[in-house]
């Protein structure tokens, strides 16, 4: 079965869509759509669901990222100091837990230093997605 996603209207099951109905999605609703994967995002960061980001979250599901695609190779301390740094130059400077509008402002300047383009993003955001 496949799925695809109508404007404003979340996704549908098994329906065709036409290359010009799937074209026509406009740009309020795709930054709804990224504005929606964008929390979903922060919400897979915050591995203990309490609503903040920590320094220890990111860390240890960039471990994990490392390990996936590394294997036993990956250099998991060099992983943990990359992440320690970016974290306290991004996000907080004293590596306290961040809000999800720190995320956000944070994931939006990543987003458009890869490419500037909304659908670019929204294609961005959901590989993120399925790799946390």
């Amino acid at each position: 079965l496949a799925m695809y996603y109508m404007p404003c209207l979340g996704p549908i099951l098994g329906l065709q869509l036409t290359a010009a109905l799937q074209g026509q999605r406009g740009l309020g609703c795709l930054a709804a759509r990224l504005e929606d994967l964008t929390e979903l995002l922060f919400k897979l960061h915050d591995l203990n669901g309490n609503g903040v980001l920590e320094e220890q979250e990111l860390i240890r599901l960039n471990e994990q990222l490392a390990v996936m695609h590394h294997g036993k190779e990956a250099d998991v301390r060099q992983v943990r100091m990359k992440y320690r740094e970016l974290f306290r130059s991004k996000l907080n400077a004293d590596g306290k837990p961040v809000p999800y509008r720190t995320f956000r402002a944070y994931a939006h300047e990543v987003l458009d230093a890869i490419d500037t383009d909304p659908q670019a993003q929204e294609m961005i955001l959901e590989q993120f997605i399925a790799e946390a």
